[in-house]
């Protein structure tokens, strides 16, 4: 209690000594000097005796003390210096402000005290109001500052525990925020798909630990924030610095499953990027998200697996042609049906020639470098011939084929790969088509592409397959179980060779509807067909694609 204590004292010390000087009746100095002393003694008490404990009650007694005090001086000094009392203020605002309600009402019993005191002391008769009025104007005043001493203290206590409960809320939501922020960040860097997030002025916000290990493996520079060991698809082109992740988030753009090789020499790593705008409140572009995946592994298997498939394929088509040549031979040489063979040479070479093509798919679709051999063909031509091959399976299962072309028109393209595409769309379509159904075949001719249409009216394709329909190997669900054979591979080679061809190729079906395949090529004699030709043919639509190929 010092703290009030003390002041007020050097205070009263201070008045007196300028008191003492001007002058003070000597009467009056005994009256002075033990209170004085009293005001002093408290305040060494309150030095040098602990009282937190009971600090409001000790430092409301400490003030009615010196309210007495202040009383029994201004009874002795008032006639010589009749304002003394107005050291009244100093305990009263003191006990008003600290102490509550029991403050308040002390500080105005105490003001009322040193205010009659001297009255009473010195028997001092009030006869007029103005003796009344100079009696109770410093009442009044410190009454008033009392009360409104009081107010702001409430006020302000208020203010403080408000302050207190917001600064309480604020903290256990620092601390929330922090130890969420401790765990995301825990949970990204356990995960072994690199995350990163980029500011709208192209700054690292943050980054997990398995997208700082991709970074250091692509030597990113600091100045331009481009990997300098960034390379394409066949591993050894560099992709310029405008072309990669950040340069293109820069400009807007965003892109799925883009793959990229990072690194130089043995330790290079196969990376599949994803990159998604963040988007605030406002519509305003904030940033960007970057996911990034190590799929060396799976691209290691993946061309593996092609290299074994193709070398399988080379080491079996070798002798099975062998086979095949024998076994002409033999038909050739002797009278099957009179040796009583036919049957069984039959089935021979029907499951030879099966396995054959089956090879020759493997071939196809293990061929990343597909060469074509381009020349004038008249389309409608083959179209009829590839329908004339079919048309005996197709009417053994009960089924019609329609036909609707433009009119004798020619593409440049590869004869042999092209009539491999119209095949494999048109055994898929007899092959998905329920007995008594229907088959329609359309070739239309543009201004620089031709378009080739196969329309069934089979068990169609479920939407969740047709995203998988150009995929290599891909069966759909319902067909696996099916006694339908099949390899997976049949779209799948159509889809390359129509690439080979600059074309693209797409597939339309709803179950128990039945299923249309486009395909969409140049024609080949003005040059590559425009993206403009393309659209307007519709064959670069986002269609999804056939779930079940056709070997």
């Amino acid at each position: 209690m010092y703290r009030t204590q003390v002041p007020f004292a050097l205070l009263l010390s201070l008045t007196l000594t300028a008191v003492l000087l001007a002058g003070i009746p000597y009467d009056a100095i005994d009256d002075v000097v033990w209170p004085w002393a009293a005001v002093v003694a408290i305040a060494i008490a309150g030095f040098l005796v602990p009282w937190e404990n009971n600090a409001e009650v000790t430092g409301l007694i400490m003030s009615s003390f010196d309210l007495v005090a202040i009383g029994f001086i201004s009874a002795a000094l008032m006639p010589a210096y009749p304002t003394i009392d107005v050291l009244v203020l100093f305990p009263v605002v003191i006990m008003s402000f600290a102490f509550g309600t029991a403050g308040l009402i002390a500080a105005i019993l105490g003001t009322a005290f040193v205010s009659a005191f001297p009255i009473i002391d010195r028997g001092i008769p009030l006869h007029d109001p103005t003796d009344w009025i100079s009696t109770l104007v410093v009442f009044i005043i410190v009454a008033v500052t009392s009360v409104v001493v009081h107010y702001f203290s409430v006020l302000l206590q208020r203010s403080q525990r408000q302050l207190r409960e917001a600064t309480r809320v604020s903290d256990e939501a620092a601390l929330e925020s922090e130890n969420q922020r401790a765990v995301m960040s825990t949970v990204l860097d356990t995960m072994d798909v690199g995350t990163s997030y980029v500011r709208a002025d192209n700054t690292v916000a943050f980054t997990n630990k398995a997208a700082r290990t991709i970074l250091a493996k692509s030597n990113v520079d600091a100045t331009s924030r481009a990997g300098t060991s960034v390379y394409e698809s066949d591993r050894v082109t560099p992709i310029p610095p405008e072309e990669q992740m950040m340069a293109q988030a820069a400009r807007g753009e965003y892109f799925d499953s883009r793959l990229y090789w990072i690194g130089d020499g043995p330790e290079q790593r196969s990376i599949l990027v994803t990159a998604r705008p963040v988007i605030g409140h406002d519509d305003q572009h904030i940033g960007s998200v970057f996911v990034s995946k190590d799929v060396t592994e799976l691209t290691d298997a993946i061309r593996a697996r092609e290299d074994f498939l193709a070398g399988v394929s080379h080491e079996l088509r070798t002798p099975l042609t062998s086979i095949i040549g024998y076994l002409e031979l033999i038909e050739d040489s002797i009278d099957v049906a009179e040796v009583g063979i036919e049957r069984e040479l039959g089935i021979i070479q029907r499951n030879s020639n099966q396995l054959l093509m089956r090879i020759g798919d493997l071939l196809h679709v293990t061929d990343d470098d597909m060469s074509l051999r381009k020349r004038p063909v008249e389309i409608t031509n083959v179209v009829r011939q590839a329908i004339d091959a079919i048309r005996f399976r197709a009417d053994n299962s009960g089924l019609s084929i329609t036909t609707d072309f433009d009119g004798p028109f020619e593409a440049s393209v590869d004869h042999g790969r092209f009539t491999q595409v119209l095949d494999n769309l048109l055994t898929n379509a007899v092959k998905y088509t329920p007995r008594g159904g229907t088959i329609h075949v359309t070739a239309a001719m543009h201004s620089a592409t031709m378009t080739i249409t196969v329309e069934d009216t089979g068990t169609g394709i479920p939407a969740a397959d047709l995203r998988h329909v150009f995929e290599r190997f891909y069966r759909a669900e319902s067909v696996r179980g099916s006694a339908i054979a099949g390899a997976g591979l049949g779209l799948a080679i159509v889809s390359m060779i129509v690439s080979a061809h600059h074309g693209t190729a797409t597939v339309d079906s709803t179950v128990g509807i039945g299923t249309r395949s486009t395909i969409t090529m140049p024609r080949g004699f003005d040059g590559e067909a425009t993206a403009a030709d393309l659209v307007s043919t519709g064959s670069v639509s986002a269609s999804p694609r056939r779930a079940e190929p056709t070997h």
